[in-house]
């Protein structure tokens, strides 16, 4: 009796190699020219929004501060996710909970900038 039939080990052979080879293929998923990114995002959105340049003027700081905020909020809550998943055997209920309200206080606090800078 054959467990593997030839077609089927020459595909799962294929693919093998296939994975393997893109462990060398470099994969950055961060662009390298942030400054490029930045214009390009502001002039699509600018344009997709009919925004005049006095209104691009007004809106593209209180934007960008809106979003400064929101990410500080969101490295807050990530680095407290992550101090959980590696120290969540080690905690007693009342710092999983203490944790716990933490994170619910992080997403109240970004809902909240959300309706501030509505």
């Amino acid at each position: 009796m054959t467990f593997f039939k030839p077609g089927i080990m020459k595909r799962i052979v294929l693919a093998a190699v296939v994975l393997w080879l893109f462990q060398f293929i470099p994969l950055n998923a961060q662009n390298q020219n942030p400054d490029r990114f930045s214009s390009y995002r502001i002039g699509f959105f600018t344009k997709k929004m009919n925004l005049t340049p006095e209104e691009a003027e007004k809106f593209w700081p209180a934007y960008n501060e809106y979003q400064k905020q929101k990410l500080q909020i969101q490295k807050e809550r990530i680095m407290l996710v992550r101090d959980f998943n590696q120290n969540a055997s080690n905690l007693s209920d009342s710092q999983l909970t203490a944790m716990g309200d933490k994170i619910v206080k992080f997403m109240t606090d970004e809902t909240a900038l959300a309706v501030s800078f509505h």
